[in-house]
């Protein structure tokens, strides 16, 4: 059996995904049993168009997830419709709620996963 081959050559786009994530509400004083809401943003500074991007953010202690847009994964929180498409360039924002379960000494710290 004869087997030719020809050269190809591809192209493999990187994507270079930043995230930033800010308190929206409520501002000023929280207390046990109230929401919290969280925005990220997410932004392509790369050159290429991203795909199916998948958000993943870490439950603080002293906060219960309470959002339907999300599952809690062992401590983890999981965006349930990763963000089809994000062109290069632009950014999206996507929201995240939790509930306040716990007296708190100090700053809640929520910080989003790698």
């Amino acid at each position: 059996m004869r087997t030719t081959t020809d050269p190809a050559e591809i192209t493999i786009d990187i994507f270079d995904l930043a995230l930033s994530k800010v308190l929206s509400s409520p501002l000023g004083n929280i207390y046990p049993g109230d929401n919290v809401t969280f925005t990220l943003n997410v932004y392509n500074q790369g050159t290429a168009d991203a795909q199916n991007i998948q958000i993943t953010d870490y439950i603080p202690s002293g906060l219960a997830l309470n959002d339907v847009d999300w599952t809690d994964n062992a401590g983890l929180a999981t965006l349930n419709t990763p963000i089809a498409s994000l062109a290069a360039g632009q950014s999206t924002a996507v929201d995240i709620t939790f509930t306040v379960t716990a007296v708190v000494a100090g700053p809640i710290r929520n910080r989003g996963r790698d």
